[in-house]
């Protein structure tokens, strides 16, 4: 009888493919914090995760890059955090909103990104 890999009281014949991914994407999850479902839409995954971190970083923050200022440093964090609260959710409005304005979303999804890289190595306090 096959087993599935590390401690389980199931063998592999019992469950259905569905439930022997439920518990294959459990294990990794218990071994790394993460499990491969997170790479199907990988983009909206770090977009999740760089959301929360990124309103938490402008309400920490108590500095700016020493070309801006505090006012420029806000108004670009705010356009960096607009583009990812749009990725995340843009399954949600991507075909529901006119062309002109799925546009102009996306337009603020690739500003915000291109600053986001840009002020990568400024993202500290």
């Amino acid at each position: 009888m096959k087993w599935i890999t590390g401690e389980t009281l199931c063998p592999v014949e019992f469950l259905t493919k569905r439930q022997h991914r439920g518990w294959k994407f459990l294990w990794q999850r218990i071994c790394s914090g993460w499990d491969d479902s997170v790479t199907w839409d990988l983009s909206s995954f770090i977009s999740k995760y760089v959301l929360s971190r990124l309103r938490r970083f402008k309400q920490l923050n108590i500095g700016y890059p020493p070309n801006l200022t505090a006012e420029r440093w806000d108004a670009k964090l705010d356009k960096m955090i607009e583009a990812f609260e749009l990725h995340t959710t843009h399954w949600e409005w991507y075909s529901n909103v006119p062309v002109e304005e799925r546009d102009k979303r996306m337009r603020k999804i690739e500003q915000g990104l291109k600053l986001f890289a840009k002020y990568y190595w400024h993202l500290w306090w």
